[in-house]
């Protein structure tokens, strides 16, 4: 059974809140569809982004800047930095997280858990037979090397629309990560160990002391693959060498790098401070710099995959891909 709903709105002293969730009960009233959360708006005679793909660029906005975030959030950054969170932290933070990459597999395994707690009535990243997130992905053919998963629930009366819905659960989220409270799986929004994320937000209704409650759910699958993987995931930081010390230092990334393949399918952009992260291809690769082209061969040396593993970090100076003239 649902746990956490405010009894006070219904006559009866507090209970504690969900690990992750947050309660709003709300007067508009308007017919709440159970299921899965679907957009059918166009932007431009082409698909809005789904509630997913929000709260997936809010994810990745958040962990290029960890500290921009708490302060969207009203946090004391200074609180956080003198009494939260760690000097091993804080030195990250800085620097800034690389961006995560969103696996189908993941979604499919964010969508089938939040179902499975909607159908069945518990909030838990294992199942009633005890089935881990680490389990889910091993039956879902995902190459683990580590998957952690971060959920959080919304109730209410009447009707919310996803978007508030998502926003609101993510906002308790974050404010979590942000201050170290995060749960028995480890931290994973602000863990650059976590390289992949799949994500869910779906709709149904709980029973709760004889009331039934409108209810969202929201599902993050963070992971990082193992050795056997099929794939290579890439991340770096594109950055301009402004101490020409031939590496990647703090304060020389340079934002809205794209990359692209040879058939102008982007594959990345960089974001604040650099930062960029991609699922390898097979073939060559181009990263596009002022309307400069330059071709990255997708080979990698398979020694340094051995030692590295799934993950590869590789840095890219601007300057080199700077020329005069254009194309």
């Amino acid at each position: 059974m649902l746990k956490g709903l405010s009894k006070k709105v219904l006559g009866s002293p507090l209970l504690p809140s969900i690990i992750t969730g947050i309660i709003c009960f709300c007067m508009w009233i308007m017919p709440f569809m159970a299921g899965a959360v679907e957009t059918v708006e166009t932007v431009n005679g082409s698909p809005a982004p789904t509630q997913e793909d929000v709260l997936f660029q809010r994810i990745n906005q958040a962990r290029l800047d960890p500290w921009a975030e708490a302060g969207r959030l009203g946090l004391d950054q200074n609180h956080l930095r003198q009494s939260v969170v760690s000097a091993e932290i804080i030195q990250q933070w800085d620097s800034g997280l690389y961006p995560v990459v969103r696996n189908s597999v993941l979604d499919d395994l964010a969508a089938a858990h939040c179902q499975d707690m909607i159908n069945r009535r518990y909030y838990s990243d294992v199942t009633p037979e005890g089935l881990t997130p680490v389990d889910r992905a091993l039956y879902a053919g995902y190459p683990v090397m580590d998957v952690r998963e971060v959920y959080g629930a919304m109730a209410f009366q009447f009707f919310v629309r996803p978007e508030q819905a998502g926003r609101n659960i993510m906002d308790s989220l974050m404010r979590k990560a942000l201050m170290q409270e995060v749960s028995p799986g480890g931290q994973a929004i602000f863990d650059n160990d976590m390289v992949e994320v799949g994500i869910s937000l779906k709709g149904g209704m709980v029973y709760f002391q004889g009331l039934w409650y409108n209810q969202y759910v929201l599902c993050i699958v963070f992971a990082r693959p193992g050795d056997e993987s099929p794939y290579l995931l890439q991340h770096g930081h594109i950055f301009d060498d402004m101490n020409h010390n031939g590496t990647y230092d703090p304060g020389e990334g340079v934002a809205g790098i794209e990359i692209y393949d040879i058939y102008r399918n982007l594959l990345a952009v960089s974001g604040e401070k650099g930062a960029y992260s991609l699922r390898q291809i097979h073939g060559p690769w181009i990263v596009v710099i002022c309307n400069c082209w330059r071709k990255q061969v997708n080979g990698v040396d398979p020694r340094i995959v051995l030692e590295e593993g799934a993950v590869v970090e590789r840095d890219y100076c601007a300057r080199d891909f700077w020329c005069p003239g254009g194309n």
